[in-house]
Formats: C-alpha cells, structure tokens, sequence
C-alpha cells in the first residue's frame, strides 16, 4: 500500500528502482523515498509495474505515438536534498562566459557548446546579444517526486554548482525538450510541457 498519493508506480516506479541502483542509493530507503509503508509495500508495487505490457500498436495509436519521445518521456531519478527528484520533460539553455567557464568549472560535466551566430539564430537570439565570447549547455528542469518544485539556485548545484554571477540569466528560459513540443502547440505530450 502506497504511503502518500504521489507514489512513484508502474514504468515510473521500476526506472526511478534502477536509476538509484545504478548510482548506488541504499536500497533500505527506497520504501520511504519512492512513497510506500515499507519493503512489502513496494515488493508489491514492484511486481504489478512489471505485469504491465509494452506498448504496442492498436486501431487507436500509430508507429508515430511509439517513436515519439515527446508522449514517450520517461524521466531521470535521483536523489536531491534527500528526496526523490526527477527531470521533466523541460530544458534550459545555460549561457556562459567563456573565461567563467574555463576558470571555475573546467571539470564540470555538462557538455559546453561555443555560442556561434546559427546557435544564435536558432534560438531567436539578437547577434550582438553578448559582447565577449560565450559558451551555452542544456539542463533538464527538476521537481521533487511529491510534484513540489526545486528551487533554481537547487538545480544549479546539481548540474555543477554553477553561481548565478556566472550565468548569463536574462536570456535564460524553459522549453519542452524536441523541435514538435516547441513548435506544434497540437501535439500530445506527456505532464511537465505547458
């Protein structure tokens, strides 16, 4: 029986088991963290996810709806300020400059792109909108498994401890993940996408 109402269930439930697994989460918390009673509670929830079928075609979906990431999003899991979090199915553009970048995170994990003037384009931007070489990198937006949200400042230290200071933030926003979610307002998505 699950503890709270927003307990982690089906292909939610088994993916967010297996991120924590692989990034060696004491498997004793994972009742609390995952929202049920105790060990039985989630053996149980565990065993009905896996009896749920893979998706397969039917007279009301297409090869399109199984091969669309945007309706097929699954998110990452982890933990954070000792809950459980996950991505949504939004990104930001992180902009840098390039003598941040290289001084204070040359370790970061991030993959770093040079800002270039068909990034600039792409994204709507002014070509003159930074006066001195900038890099840019893409971060998943973050909200904790009982759908509170995480604070920016949060999800910046889960991505590198990035310090606002060293962020270009006036042209920082959310965007749903693929070209269809941004640009074909029709198109069936998955919770997180407005």
């Amino acid at each position: 029986m699950a503890k709270y109402d927003w307990a982690l269930k089906g292909r939610y439930l088994l993916k967010g088991i297996e991120d924590l697994k692989i990034q060696g989460e004491d498997e004793e918390l994972f009742p609390e963290l995952f929202g049920y009673c105790d060990a039985i509670d989630l053996g149980e929830a565990i065993k009905a996810a896996k009896k749920i079928p893979e998706k397969k075609l039917t007279p009301l979906s297409s090869k399109d709806d199984l091969d669309n990431p945007d309706f097929n999003f699954i998110p990452d899991f982890f933990i954070l300020n000792d809950f459980l979090a996950h991505t949504i199915y939004e990104e930001g553009i992180l902009y840098m400059a390039n003598k941040f970048l290289e001084k204070n995170y040359a370790d970061n994990e991030l993959e770093w792109f040079e800002v270039d003037e068909e990034h600039l384009e792409e994204n709507g931007l002014d070509l003159n909108v930074f006066d001195e070489p900038m890099s840019f990198s893409y971060i998943d937006a973050i909200i904790y498994a009982d759908g509170e949200p995480v604070e920016f400042d949060d999800i910046l230290e889960y991505y590198g401890n990035f310090k606002k200071h060293h962020l270009d933030l006036d042209n920082f926003y959310w965007m749903g993940k693929s070209f269809v979610s941004r640009h074909n307002a029709g198109v069936r998505t998955p919770y997180g996408l407005n």
